[in-house]
């Protein structure tokens, strides 16, 4: 195995704990490792470290705070000044470094994998992690709107399917909106069953339409997915 390699399973196995199921799913074909140990190396690595990090970061956030309360403090002249004045109360201290982009952050690294280790240990499942389920599940949905507002640009407003060559061996019909048909599904109309074909985008006027040609299933097909199309 050469070193390029090496990294690359490394880097495999350390990261696909981390994303959703169904990139997960994808990259075990690729790289066959053991899922549930590379989920609890990985995720009790990031455990520590973000927990290191996390203590490490408020430290230095108490550190800059004592700097800033210190002159202020000898400017009192009270002599009742005590570590508490400077600490600001321990907990109130540490919820305004949560205020704080780095604090956020290093603390949400270490919740996360603590949550993820405890599902883990009652479910026996590998959940992905918040960094990785977020923005995946994001860049889908603007993905899905962006989609959504081309198909409404091209395709126009939505307006009632038209049906054309309506006889009981094909029908052919125009929609302004995509169909979640294929060819492996049934689509059941009047009483008929069809099999879809992929769409075709005809020119519809100053619009596109969505073309779907149903031919005639016969009697003894086996039904996986049945859609009534009324």
């Amino acid at each position: 195995m050469s070193a390029g390699e090496f990294f690359r399973s490394l880097g495999a196995f350390l990261g696909i704990p981390f994303v959703p199921e169904r990139q997960r799913s994808a990259a075990l074909k690729r790289y066959p490792i053991n899922l549930d140990a590379a989920f609890l190396i990985s995720t009790s690595l990031q455990l520590f470290l973000f927990l290191y990090f996390t203590l490490h970061g408020f430290l230095d956030y108490q550190e800059r705070m004592f700097d800033q309360l210190f002159p202020k403090a000898m400017n009192t002249g009270d002599d009742r000044v005590t570590v508490g004045f400077f600490m600001q109360s321990g907990l109130l201290s540490f919820l305004s470094y949560l205020l704080t982009i780095r604090g956020f952050f290093l603390t949400l690294g270490f919740v996360d994998a603590a949550v993820r280790l405890i599902c883990y240990a009652i479910l026996k499942e590998p959940l992905a992690s918040v960094f990785c389920f977020v923005p995946i599940e994001l860049y889908g949905l603007i993905k899905k709107l962006w989609n959504r507002f081309l198909e409404r640009m091209h395709f126009g407003p939505e307006a009632p399917d038209e049906i054309q060559n309506d006889d009981s061996n094909q029908i052919v019909i125009l929609t302004a909106r995509q169909k979640d048909w294929h060819p492996a599904i049934t689509v059941r109309f009047k009483g008929l069953d069809y099999h879809p074909e992929l769409p075709v985008r005809v020119q519809r006027g100053n619009y596109f339409r969505y073309s779907y040609r149903l031919v005639r299933q016969h009697e003894h097909e086996i039904i996986r997915r049945l859609v009534v199309y009324q």
